[in-house]
């Protein structure tokens, strides 16, 4: 939270300067809804905070913003477009890309996909600049949107029926171990 979360809502803010949006923040179960309007400060204003399932906080937006993690394994699932970004202490970063050389992806969609189709951004590359004009580009390139949807219900198939998490470790452990 504390690396990602306010990146976040600059992005956001920033995207709806140029275009009409609503941002949510779709609180997770084990987050207090006034300690992030707390942290958000002033970011929160016009913010509207969500707490519900999962999929159904997911299914009620058109696009999403999240950090990387099993997030993007949900919104993949719901098919959303999404982009994907993560930040976090810069000796960690410097310590996971040198154990971490040989894979291409960190967003776990893109690692199933064989191919990087949805948008990463890691450390600095995750600036709100950066994260709303990807954001924006969704919104504004139907054909760009509409090759992500195609991609994101290919991952879908691939991950089968329910359990579609058990169906990711498996997969991974046969592709990376």
């Amino acid at each position: 939270i504390g690396y990602n979360f306010l990146v976040q809502l600059q992005a956001a803010h920033r995207l709806k300067e140029s275009q009409d949006i609503n941002i949510r923040v779709l609180v997770a179960p084990t987050l207090k809804v006034d300690q992030l309007k707390t942290l958000a400060g002033a970011l929160a204003e016009g913010v509207e905070f969500v707490r519900a399932s999962p999929t159904e906080m997911i299914q009620g937006c058109d696009l999403i913003l999240t950090a990387s993690g099993t997030a993007t394994l949900q919104v993949a699932l719901c098919e959303k477009p999404m982009i994907v970004m993560y930040r976090m202490n810069p000796m960690t970063a410097v310590l996971a890309k040198l154990l971490v050389r040989d894979v291409e992806a960190f967003c776990i969609v893109n690692l199933i996909s064989h191919e990087k189709f949805i948008p990463e951004f890691f450390q600095n590359e995750a600036n709100p600049e950066a994260l709303s004009q990807a954001l924006e580009k969704i919104l504004v390139d139907s054909e760009y949107k509409s090759s992500m949807l195609n991609r994101l219900k290919a991952v879908k198939s691939l991950l089968g029926e329910v359990p579609a998490t058990k169906n990711v470790v498996e997969y991974l452990k046969k592709k990376y171990y």
